[in-house]
């Protein structure tokens, strides 16, 4: 499969936009040109929105003419190891963060003099009373 330069050009510009979402340039900016820096920063963190969709669009084209590719026993065998990469990936990062999160909390409480083990699980899964 040939490399597709417009995705490449495209794909610049949505990595600047994901920055430009994770970093808010210009909240914190009183006077940007006349304009106030939030609005300013609200209209391009809008405009950037568009990346994140793109990288999904695009993952899946790349995905699809892979497989097109591929003969039918090579199709069925290359969607499998690439759903069990993903999927891998998925677990890895979600355990990942369950225990950063839990861990966080720990030390949170602790710092605050709250008895550890209250409260551990809040942010990390749903509170249900019962009962």
């Amino acid at each position: 499969m040939e490399r597709n330069y417009s995705i490449d050009f495209l794909k610049f510009f949505a990595i600047i936009a994901v920055v430009v979402i994770h970093t808010n340039p210009f909240q914190k900016v009183e006077d940007l040109f006349g304009f106030n820096g939030y609005y300013s920063d609200f209209a391009l963190d809008s405009f950037s929105r568009f990346a994140v969709p793109f990288f999904f669009l695009v993952s899946g084209y790349l995905f699809s003419r892979k497989v097109i590719n591929l003969k039918y026993k090579g199709q069925v065998t290359y969607y499998k190891k690439y759903i069990y990469k993903i999927g891998k990936l998925l677990f890895t990062w979600t355990a990942f963060y369950l225990i950063l999160e839990v861990i966080l909390n720990i030390w949170s409480n602790l710092a605050e003099g709250i008895y550890w083990r209250k409260d551990i699980f809040s942010g990390v899964l749903i509170n249900q009373k019962i009962g």
